[in-house]
């Protein structure tokens, strides 16, 4: 089963020159790599759902930001995934970023009298070539962008990261976290304090009304829209006595979600099975062969509109000197 080729391109053509072992154990590492990626996208629809609960308490408009939430995900985490796939096969990879050479070397060459064939037959050649020349991956191709684009990748990774730990955690414990509110609904000091005026003679006094007052307010059940996940109407609210219910617990939890989030990242950057494999060694190779056929035949046809030209303009030079 190929599941790489519905996210990442596994094609099955790209495998023609690989064994079959090789084969199987590509598919294996992308078909993985295909589940965790599903696997995060599902985390962020459903976290999206819960927020969409805990702020509005409506299925529909809940469903609605949790589908919202996961198209955003799939999108910026694909992004991610493709941006992190390169090839640690350092020859490749220098000739797929930098033609020019490759180029050069076709520029004292009569191309403009190649056929099609002819062109299709020197880059498959070409590509073989480099397929041979490149045996073992080796990659100590370094760049200070690398920094930056890594840090901008991570920094992402970590902001989808935390909004699916919270609404996880919000979901894990929400039975704790409504038991808390209710005591705090019912605490006989918040409801007292909640009943006295503002002074203007104790501003402290104030802030603690008004606090009361706010939080009873943010736990009153609206009788048209209940509750349905948790009772309370404020997202700050809860997550304070989520924060104060799990203590060093959450931050625990943060952490695994976001190596969680991390893991396959990581893994097409470092692991030899992705950065050194086959697939990514032979999708080099195609888009090599792509742009040295573009090429060919571009300049080919360059060439051909060029001599037209040059003819026609000698033409045009004898026709006015005879005139002359």
């Amino acid at each position: 089963m190929n599941l790489g080729k519905y996210i990442f391109g596994v094609r099955e053509e790209y495998f023609a020159k690989i064994s079959t072992d090789e084969k199987s154990r590509q598919f294996l590492v992308y078909n993985n790599l295909t589940l965790m990626f599903f696997t995060l996208v599902v985390f962020s629809i459903g976290s999206g759902v819960i927020f969409g609960l805990m702020i509005f308490n409506h299925w529909l408009i809940a469903i609605g930001i949790g589908v919202f939430l996961g198209a955003i995900s799939f999108i910026l985490l694909l992004l991610m995934f493709f941006l992190n796939m390169t090839t640690n096969y350092q020859d490749l990879y220098l000739t797929m970023t930098e033609m020019e050479p490759t180029f050069e070397e076709y520029e004292k060459l009569e191309i403009e009298n190649w056929t099609d064939e002819k062109a299709l037959i020197e880059t498959e050649k070409r590509k073989s070539l480099l397929r041979e020349a490149n045996q073992i991956p080796n990659f100590d191709h370094f760049h200070f962008s690398s920094v930056i684009t890594s840090i901008i990748k991570v920094s992402l990774i970590l902001i989808i990261s935390c909004v699916v730990a919270n609404a996880m955690e919000f979901l894990f414990f929400y039975g704790s976290i409504n038991e808390s509110l209710e005591k705090i609904k019912s605490d006989s000091t918040i409801n007292v304090c909640a009943q006295h005026k503002l002074t203007e003679l104790n501003s402290e006094l104030n802030e603690k009304i008004v606090l009361a007052q706010w939080t009873l307010e943010m736990l009153k059940e609206d009788a048209e829209h209940p509750f349905i996940f948790i009772k309370s109407r404020s997202v700050l609210l809860t997550m304070q006595v989520l924060e104060m219910s799990l203590g060093k617990w959450k931050t625990l939890l943060d952490v695994l979600f976001a190596l969680l989030f991390l893991t396959p990242f990581v893994l097409l950057k470092k692991s030899r099975e992705y950065a050194g494999g086959l697939f990514l060694k032979e999708v080099a190779l195609v888009d090599i062969s792509h742009s040295l056929m573009f090429y060919l035949l571009s300049e080919r046809e360059r060439r051909k509109i060029l001599k037209q030209i040059r003819d026609h303009y000698d033409y045009e030079r004898l026709v006015i000197k005879e005139e002359e």
